[in-house]
């Protein structure tokens, strides 16, 4: 007997399955605990469409693999991620206003691999489309650190000490910590806000994991200063959408330029940098970092 299987997706925005998608195909997936198959069905839309009332490739290989994930989740109750996919076309699934199936079922699982197989039929019951499928079971608290929401918010006084915090721990970690980092560290209110600039924080599951701020040194120019991301939120973006925030507030601001001052040992934030058009320039004489080797400019007004 097949019952529908309870999604354990909590923001419902899954293009494939989520109620809160507005764009989404909304599928429900059902568990046949006798057969050990997961099913679902779907009548395709005809703005999917390939070539000649086809439905389009990219579709059913969606399909095929997100009925995987829902299987390892129905067979093991754990999340999963795709490894690989090899999906084989055997015959065209036609757009013609009648709905498709999708089955699946577990061919082996071994540790935290686990590996499926899923068809597509067509409306009569022919096979359309097969998918084999290599999938990563995740614990509850990994797929929780993947799915997390991010949210950019401005500084408040909470966050004084995650501020410094995740500062002091890259900048000690690599060795450039220097006196003049704690005028901003230690006093982020007086040194920062209260001159007119800004800082910015990386939040997920009410916890801080990033940190980015705007500091003021003319009229129409700022330093991008003090940004920093957690050891676990790395390789997530974080810092990426960080910059980008402070760049887009340094253009509400009505600043001209923003600059920032850096190390050579931080090559993936050189290269992140560079990725927004900062430009290398001449370190100049005044600057109050002993240990920068690098320094970038920004013409953003």
């Amino acid at each position: 007997m097949k019952k529908e299987i309870k999604s354990p997706f909590p923001d419902g925005n899954c293009f494939f399955c989520g109620i809160n998608n507005k764009f989404g195909l909304k599928l429900k997936f059902y568990w046949d605990e006798e057969k050990k198959e997961a099913s679902t069905e779907y009548l395709p839309a005809k703005y999917f469409t390939g070539q000649g009332n086809i439905l389009h490739g990219a579709i059913q290989m969606g399909l095929l693999d997100e009925i995987m994930g829902w299987t390892s989740y129905a067979f093991t109750e754990k999340m999963a991620v795709t490894s690989d996919i090899n999906v084989k076309f055997l015959k065209p699934t036609y757009i013609n206003r009648e709905k498709i199936s999708i089955t699946c079922q577990v061919t082996s699982k071994e540790g935290p691999k686990i590996k499926m197989y899923a068809k597509l039929f067509n409306i009569d019951g022919a096979v359309c489309t097969t998918a084999e499928g290599s999938y990563h079971l995740l614990s509850s608290e990994k797929y929780r650190g993947i799915t997390s929401i991010i949210k950019i918010v401005p500084f408040e006084n909470i966050h004084a000490a995650a501020f410094k915090q995740l500062n002091l721990d890259w900048l000690e970690d690599y060795e450039l910590f220097e006196p003049a980092d704690s005028k901003y560290l230690d006093n982020p209110l007086s040194n920062i806000l209260e001159q007119g600039g800004k800082i910015l924080m990386a939040i997920t599951n009410n916890a801080v994991i990033g940190t980015c701020a705007i500091i003021i040194e003319t009229s129409n120019t700022a330093e991008l200063a003090k940004l920093a991301v957690s050891p676990d939120a790395q390789g997530k973006g974080v810092g990426r959408m960080l910059a980008k925030e402070s760049i887009k507030e340094a253009h509400k601001m009505g600043l001209k330029k923003i600059f920032l001052v850096s190390n050579k040992k931080l090559n993936r934030a050189i290269q992140l940098y560079e990725s927004f058009g900062f430009k290398h320039m001449p370190i100049p004489k005044d600057t109050i970092y002993k240990t920068a080797d690098v320094y970038m400019e920004l013409q953003i007004n």
